[in-house]
């Protein structure tokens, strides 16, 4: 062939081939990593990788969730794209894409998963160690990447004092008998599909030697022990190891006793029991009382452990009695003076005696006469007097007497003592009125000199007579009576007993409307007489009379009534007639009228008797028989209402109806009647009534419905007695379907984390209520709900109750827990089926709910403004009224502070007394303050105040205490003058024109003065003061004034006192004016010191201030040599002598300071000045000041050459 045919010929074939377009691009996969993954995040990604050919050029991966794309990404290396971090949650679908191509051609293949539950993980957790007898908390926890809820478990041959199946908290405390290896399987399991996790531990209990334990234990209260007795107390003691002894018991003699006197022991008896011997035997008390001695006893085992047990034993001091050692002997006559002494003595030193009563030891006529005062009160020993200036017949009569003596602690003695106190005759005394019961006509026979007697009726009068010796029990008093009738020739005779009773009756009525005297005589044993005269008047009468005759028998039937009129005369001229009568049960008028209706008590024969009296006791009677006899009575039924049942009821009803019949009363005589009852019952009940009667007053019937007899029916009652009177009347008896009782099948809520969640328990056993339901008082609307049915179809009544209060009838109950709804809720359901209108069966459930209270935070209600003050500002209630205040919306009671962390104070001191706010500048400039206000759980910050002091008040005077060697103590006062711009008028000053020390426990005055500086009058002060010290108890001799008029200067003493601490403090004085409405403040520097010998302290102290000193005032910097010296002084030893050297330099401060005051101009207001020294020249000044130096340093150098 022709070369140039070859040549065409390939091209041909080249042609041929590149016009064929053969595809060889390929793609496996592609395929997920794990191909069913659970929830993924950054440390667990999704894999997604494939295999390509390899003509494939290009390579893109898209990731989808769902139809979302979220990530893209090109050419990846190694044929595989990782999603990562991203996160998926359980059930979403994630889709891996791929697409290929080889720059002619492209595939794509895509694979999808759905991420399914994951299952918990638990945290790494390895085998533990524990020991016996300590606490042992353990915190299992296992996540879910789906957050789905865990529920915890375990098993093992151990129980835990208790697991959290919801946290997973274990708490347990391994006992002797757990000591070993325990294998403990924990199981986590979501709520989802129940996915678990498991993990196998072990527990190593290493056991630890137990102390022994009291089965007799000291910590048992123990008996009293008195004093002088002894305590015996067995204590018996067990080892939970087995180790049964022996132990070792032992006291610690260490603990306080008493006064050295009692004794502790403790002795083995055998080897676990231990015999505890106590004895207080002090021969004296030092007080009466109770008092606690500790002891601590520890029982030990063989392996040195030790339980000790601390109790008490309470000591209670025996009080003797006190005795009385002595007394006056001697003999008394009355008339008298009496001198009496006893004494008395207390084994008790600190007991207080007194003699605190007297008084007659056997019955007397006489009160009391006696009384007896303690000469020497309050001591050991005592002497009690009885001083009378004339004995009298009373101290006779009264002269065997007990005496009382007390120690003052509950102790008493007492003596009797029989008085040698002989009487004296005294004569007896005829009194002129006299009021004996026997007297006649007492109302005006009373008076011996104006008696009456009334012709043909008998005068009895008795002479009222006294005699003191009658009540002399040993004397034997007698009188006698006798009359004289000299007085008047024809006198009527009486006859005049010794009682002195006089008994006559005249019918002679020649006597009528005259008056006789008599004179009357008494004489006593002893001759002693004395006389009365007697004048008797003697008057007519006439008796009262009948004007009709009664009739000797009167009739009347029971509960008839009874009328009868007695008429009666009296012929005297202004005398009255009065009736009476001697029957119980009706009374005659005083106008003779007897009315009454007697009921069937009263049946009998009865005798009366009607009396008939004038004014000056003339009487008369009539008798007659009043005969009641017996009427029946007709039985009277007592209303009642319907009554209701249920047919086929298986219990048989049965019905009293009431009758009131008199004649069965059991106040009636004669009990002789008996009631019949009949009953009219329609036919459908006929025969399924049974009835009783008899003597009684109740008629029983018994009824059992029979099926099929349901309905409403009138039942007619008949009661007849014996005396055939009748009575009538009905009652409405319903009979109804047996009903049955309404069922409850669940309540919501029924769980205090889910108040939506129903509790369902089976009818046979539902629970009449559910407590220990728990919720916030922020929970909002809880709805109280049930399932209620009736087995008989009946409707159902719903009633409500909230804690006994009537609420809703609706099925269900909301109710709204807000704020303030805090406390316990009593939500009471009732249900009762309505059978035709009447509500037969009831059944309730109760929810018993404690609510607990949600705190709110406290809230400022606008910003608070800045404060610009000048000396001082004060505000009441600061915080908690006006536009801006703090407010707890629960109403919770709030304390109110400086935030010092966000604040910044250099220039004031401020001071919050509950809401109200002090503050006093010490430097004029710009301070800012925030407050927090809180109600003990939340706190809440203000805004930032900005506080402006434009001028301020003149500083207060620094005192400076020196301790020396005795107890006195000497103060050296620095008064500093500062002029200050003063933008408002000065009312008041308050001064402190003295230094102030206070020593430890010990209390001062401090003077303080109250200037009224204004023109106007002040009115209301009140004065008050705080301390940063609690260590200082603060008080005014006098707090308030109620005015001080211009220029008028008052003083009062604050009164302080120390306990405790010593140091320097500072105590702010307020002054309160009521009108006008002005407050003042003035800061005085307390030193607290404590007495004694100079110490390297108290003397570093000194210089400390008086180094203070020198810096702030520049004109005495030249005076820090000799402070120099001083710490020398004290580096050596020498207090002493640098105290004096800082003195020295005190002084010298205090003149050149004063000195150079001097130079400058006074200011017109401000606090007193304490002295006033006059100008001097510069040159003087200097040569003052070098003196002062030279004389210092050579009172130094010589007291350091006589120290060598």
């Amino acid at each position: 062939m022709r070369k140039g045919s070859k040549l065409f010929l390939m091209l041909l074939i080249i042609f041929i081939i590149s016009s064929v377009n053969v595809n060889t691009l390929s793609l496996s996969g592609p395929f997920l990593s794990p191909a069913a993954p659970e929830n993924r995040n950054k440390n667990n990604p999704l894999l997604c990788y494939w295999q390509v050919s390899s003509d494939t050029t290009n390579v893109v991966v898209k990731w989808y969730n769902s139809s979302n794309l979220i990530g893209t990404q090109l050419n990846p290396y190694k044929n595989q794209s990782t999603l990562n971090p991203l996160e998926f949650f359980r059930g979403e679908t994630i889709n891996c894409s791929v697409n290929i191509t080889n720059g002619t051609h492209s595939t794509i293949n895509s694979i999808s998963t759905i991420i399914k539950n994951a299952e918990p993980i638990f945290q790494v957790y390895g085998d533990e160690t524990l020991y016996e007898d300590n606490n042992t908390y353990i915190y299992i926890n296992a996540t879910d990447a789906d957050n789905d809820k865990i529920t915890y478990s375990y098993t093992a041959d151990i129980n835990f004092t208790s697991f959290d199946n919801e946290t997973g908290d274990i708490y347990w405390k391994p006992v002797n008998a757990s000591i070993g290896n325990h294998f403990i399987r924990y199981q986590a399991v979501d709520d989802q599909n129940g996915i678990s996790q498991i993990k196998n531990v072990t527990f190593t209990v290493i056991g630890v030697n137990d102390a022994p334990s009291y089965t007799t234990s000291p910590s048992l209260p123990f008996p009293a022990v008195l004093q002088n007795e002894t305590l015996n107390y067995s204590i018996t003691a067990v080892d939970e190891e087995t180790n049964q002894g022996p132990f070792n018991f032992s006291v610690n003699s260490s603990y306080y006793t008493l006064h050295g006197y009692e004794a502790f022991n403790i002795t083995t008896i055998d080897d676990k029991t231990g015999y505890l011997n106590f004895i207080y035997d002090s021969p004296l008390q030092r007080k009466n009382g109770t008092y606690i001695v500790t002891m601590d006893i520890c029982v030990e085992d063989e392996n040195n452990g030790c339980n000790r047990s601390v109790f008490n034993i309470t000591v209670e001091s025996v009080n003797f009695k006190p005795n009385i050692t002595g007394y006056t002997i001697g003999s008394w006559n009355q008339g008298d003076n009496f001198t009496f002494y006893i004494n008395a003595t207390d084994l008790n030193p600190y007991d207080d005696l007194s003699f605190i009563e007297i008084y007659p030891a056997q019955t007397c006529e006489s009160n009391n006469p006696w009384s007896i005062e303690t000469l020497s009160p309050n001591t050991q020993n005592a002497t009690g007097l009885i001083n009378i200036t004339e004995l009298n017949n009373s101290h006779v009569d009264c002269k065997n007497i007990t005496i009382r003596v007390s120690d003052g602690m509950g102790e008493y003695n007492s003596v009797t003592i029989d008085l040698d106190i002989n009487n004296t005759n005294d004569a007896p005394v005829i009194h002129q009125n006299s009021f004996y019961p026997v007297n006649s006509l007492p109302d005006m026979n009373y008076n011996i000199t104006n008696l009456t007697a009334v012709i043909d009726l008998r005068f009895l009068y008795r002479i009222n007579m006294t005699d003191p010796d009658l009540f002399i029990e040993d004397w034997n008093e007698t009188h006698n009576f006798n009359s004289n009738s000299s007085l008047c020739s024809d006198c009527p005779i009486f006859s005049l007993d010794n009682n002195g009773t006089i008994n006559l009756t005249i019918t002679d009525n020649s006597y009528v409307n005259r008056m006789f005297s008599y004179e009357i005589n008494v004489t006593d044993k002893q001759g002693s007489s004395d006389y009365a005269v007697l004048n008797l008047f003697v008057r007519n009468n006439s008796y009262p009379y009948f004007i009709e005759n009664l009739s000797s028998f009167y009739s009347v039937g029971e509960d008839l009534p009874f009328y009868l009129k007695v008429n009666a005369s009296d012929d005297d001229p202004n005398d009255s007639v009065n009736f009476s009568d001697n029957i119980g049960f009706f009374d005659i008028s005083q106008t003779g009228l007897i009315s009454f209706t007697p009921n069937c008590s009263y049946v009998d024969s009865h005798a009366v008797r009607i009396k008939i009296n004038d004014s000056y006791g003339a009487n008369a009677f009539r008798n007659f028989t009043l005969n009641v006899t017996f009427q029946p009575d007709t039985p009277s039924l007592i209303n009642f209402s319907a009554k209701i049942i249920e047919e086929l009821d298986l219990t048989i009803p049965v019905f009293t109806e009431y009758v009131i019949d008199e004649d069965l009363s059991s106040a009636c005589i004669n009990q002789t009647d008996i009631l019949y009852f009949n009953y009219s019952v329609p036919s459908e009940l006929s025969g399924y009534f049974t009835t009783d009667s008899g003597l009684h007053q109740e008629g029983n019937f018994h009824i059992t419905p029979p099926n099929g007899t349901q309905g409403k029916y009138v039942i007619n009652i008949t009661v007849t007695d014996s005396y055939n009177l009748t009575t009538f009347g009905y009652f409405n008896l319903t009979i109804y379907n047996m009903s049955r009782s309404p069922v409850i099948y669940n309540i919501t809520p029924g769980n205090s984390s889910n108040l939506t969640m129903w509790l369902e328990v089976n009818e046979t056993n539902f629970p009449e209520s559910i407590s220990g339901l728990g919720f916030s008082e922020t929970v909002g609307n809880v709805t109280f709900n049930h399932t209620s049915t009736d087995p008989d179809g009946d409707p159902l009544i719903y009633t409500w109750y909230l804690n006994g209060s009537n609420s809703s009838n609706n099925h269900s109950y909301i109710y709204n827990f807000d704020y303030n709804s805090s406390g316990n809720y009593n939500f009471t359901l009732i249900i009762g089926d309505n059978v035709s209108g009447f509500i037969l069966h009831n059944i309730s459930f109760t929810w018993l709910i404690n609510v607990t209270n949600a705190n709110r935070l406290p809230y400022l209600t606008q910003n608070f403004s800045n404060i610009t003050l000048g000396g001082s500002y004060s505000q009441s209630n600061y915080f908690t009224t006006g536009d801006s205040r703090f407010v707890d919306p629960d109403g919770d009671s709030m304390n109110f502070s400086v935030n010092t962390n966000l604040s910044n104070l250099s220039h004031v001191d401020i001071t919050i007394n509950n809401s109200n706010l002090y503050i006093i500048a010490d430097s004029i400039g710009e301070d800012t303050v925030v407050f927090s206000a809180t109600d003990g759980i939340s706190s809440v910050n203000s805004n930032n105040i900005t506080i402006n002091v434009t001028w301020i008040a003149e500083t207060p005077a620094q005192t400076i205490t020196e301790t020396l060697t005795s107890s006195n103590t000497r103060t050296i006062t620095q008064t500093i003058i500062q002029e200050v711009e003063k933008e408002t008028p000065i009312y008041l000053d308050i001064l402190s024109p003295e230094p102030v020390t206070v020593y430890i426990n010990d209390t001062i005055r401090a003077p303080i003065s109250l200037i009224n500086k204004g023109n106007i009058t002040l009115k209301g002060i009140q004065l008050s003061a705080e301390t940063n010290n609690s260590y200082l108890n603060l008080s005014f001799s006098d707090d308030y004034f109620p005015q001080l008029v211009e220029g008028q200067e008052v003083t009062t003493d604050l009164i302080i006192t120390s306990y405790k601490t010593f140091n320097n403090y500072e105590i702010n004085v307020y002054a309160n004016i009521t009108d006008p409405d002005y407050s003042d403040v003035a800061v005085i520097y307390v030193n607290s010191l404590e007495k004694g010998k100079g110490n390297r302290s108290v003397t570093n102290t000194k210089i400390t201030f008086a180094r203070d000193l020198l810096s702030n005032n520049p004109e005495c910097l030249e005076l820090n040599e000799f402070l120099n010296r001083a710490k020398a002084a004290v580096a050596k030893g020498e207090f002493d002598e640098a105290s004096k050297m800082i003195d020295a330099v005190v002084e010298g401060c205090k003149y050149l300071v004063s000195q150079s005051k001097l130079r400058k101009e006074q200011p017109a207001t401000g606090l007193s000045v304490f002295e006033k020294i006059e100008n001097i020249s510069d040159f003087g000044l200097i040569i003052v000041i070098v003196g002062i130096i030279s004389l210092v340093s050579l009172a130094i150098f010589a007291l350091a050459r006589t120290r060598k």
